[in-house]
């Protein structure tokens, strides 16, 4: 007969799996003192033109298709600065959620797709790509500007979410040109991803960017946006 006590006990991991998950904490602590980059870096902390170009080209059946239809061909970027906090909350699900949280408010029923990412002085903010006409509520600092390129945009926003682990973009040339970030600045980036991995615990990362209210497409709709 039920009793009506509903506690439940937590099943406690094999002692094996305690021992691993120590090791792998040690592990990425170990990394964290690094004083020299290593001679390959995670996957998340890379950037080269060749890694965003075939981020944007994952984009074109999914993402850029949905953006268009949903804001007819005409976007605007918002940047929305969010607070300043520890490296580490690029990588935690609760800053995630709390981003995600205020995005969603801003947007309120408004298509868009965000991107989270940290600058150099250690204050999040979040990118935003949504219709021209959205009704947005937008906190104060938040700033606009048309989308003339999508796909431009998006190789530009598939960088690192830390600032110093990013290639660095030069404008006073007279063209763009991007070139890697100082050793000293991708040293700290993986620092401070290595630490986020031991405080993780295991737990796999929340991606960097989501999406509100976007449609989702059937095969014909993909195809009839591409050969436009």
């Amino acid at each position: 007969m039920w009793s009506g006590d509903t506690t439940h006990t937590k099943a406690k991991k094999p002692q094996s799996e305690r021992v691993r998950d120590l090791r792998r904490r040690a592990r990425h602590h170990e990394l964290s003192l690094a004083t020299a980059l290593p001679p390959f870096m995670p996957d998340p902390l890379k950037d080269t033109n060749a890694e965003r170009s075939k981020e944007v080209a994952g984009m074109m059946d999914g993402l850029i298709p949905r953006l268009t239809l949903a804001t007819n061909y005409d976007m605007q970027e918002v940047i929305v600065s969010l607070w300043s906090g520890p490296a580490t909350d690029l990588y935690s699900h609760k800053a995630h959620d709390r981003a995600a949280n205020i995005t969603a408010a801003i947007l309120g029923t408004a298509p868009g797709w965000c991107k989270l990412e940290r600058d150099h002085g250690g204050n999040l903010h979040a990118h935003i790509i949504t219709s021209t006409d959205a009704p947005l509520l937008l906190p104060a600092g938040a700033t606009t500007r048309p989308v003339y390129n999508l796909k431009g945009l998006l190789h530009y926003l598939s960088k690192p979410g830390d600032a110093r682990a990013a290639m660095v973009r030069d404008l006073t040339s007279g063209q763009t040109r991007t070139y890697q970030n100082t050793e000293e600045n991708k040293l700290a980036a993986f620092q401070d991803y290595q630490r986020a991995r031991a405080q993780a615990r295991g737990r796999q990362f929340p991606r960097l960017s989501w999406s509100h209210n976007l449609p989702r497409l059937s095969d014909e709709q993909k195809a009839a946006i591409r050969a436009m």
